[in-house]
C-alpha cells in the first residue's frame, strides 16, 4: 500500500515539475516574441529609408533602446553583447546588417545554449569550409594549367629562334 501511495506522490510531483517547466517555456517564448517586436520597431525607426538593412552608426544610436527593451522582457544581454551580435551578423565587414539577421542573433545569444544549436552551427561550419575548400582546389587546378600554358608559351619563342638559325 505505501509503495503505491509513493508511486501516486512520485507521478504527481512529476506532473508538477513538467507543467512548471512548460509554464516557463511558455513565459520565456512569450518574453522573447515581445522583445523581437519591440526590437524590430526600434531598429525599423533608427535603419532609415531601407528598414530590411542597418548600419553601425544608426545601430549606436538606438543600442540604448534596444537595452532597455532587454531588461523589459527579460532578455539578458549587454552593450558588450549587442557589439558582438552586430559584428558578428557583420558577414562582409561593411558595417551594415539585415536587421531580422540582427535579432536573431540577440535571441540565439540571449537563450539557453542548446545541444541543436551547437550541432546547427557546426553543422554551417562544416558546410562553409568544404565549400572553401572546393573553390581553392578549383583555384589550385586553374593555376597549375595556367602556369603549364605560360611554361609552353615560354618555351615556344626559345624553340622559334632555334629554328631560324
Amino acid at each position: 500500500m505505501a509503495s503505491i501511495l509513493t508511486g501516486v506522490i512520485t507521478e504527481g510531483m512529476m506532473e508538477k515539475s513538467r507543467m512548471r517547466q512548460e509554464e516557463r517555456r511558455f513565459e520565456r517564448e512569450t518574453a522573447r516574441a515581445a522583445f523581437v517586436r519591440s526590437a524590430r520597431m526600434i531598429l525599423q525607426e533608427h535603419s532609415g529609408p531601407d528598414s530590411a538593412f542597418i548600419d553601425k552608426s544608426q545601430f549606436e544610436k538606438c543600442k540604448s533602446k534596444v537595452l532597455s527593451v532587454c531588461e523589459t522582457d527579460c532578455m539578458h544581454l549587454r552593450e558588450k553583447d549587442l557589439d558582438a551580435i552586430f559584428d558578428l551578423v557583420d558577414y562582409e565587414d561593411s558595417s551594415i546588417v539585415e536587421t531580422e539577421e540582427l535579432l536573431y542573433g540577440m535571441v540565439q545569444v540571449s537563450a539557453e545554449l542548446r545541444p541543436m544549436s551547437i550541432l546547427e552551427l557546426k553543422r554551417s561550419f562544416a558546410r562553409g569550409l568544404n565549400a572553401v575548400s572546393q573553390q581553392v582546389s578549383t583555384l589550385d587546378t586553374r593555376l597549375q594549367m595556367m602556369d603549364a600554358r605560360l611554361q609552353q608559351a615560354l618555351a615556344k619563342p626559345k624553340h622559334d629562334a632555334n629554328v631560324g638559325h
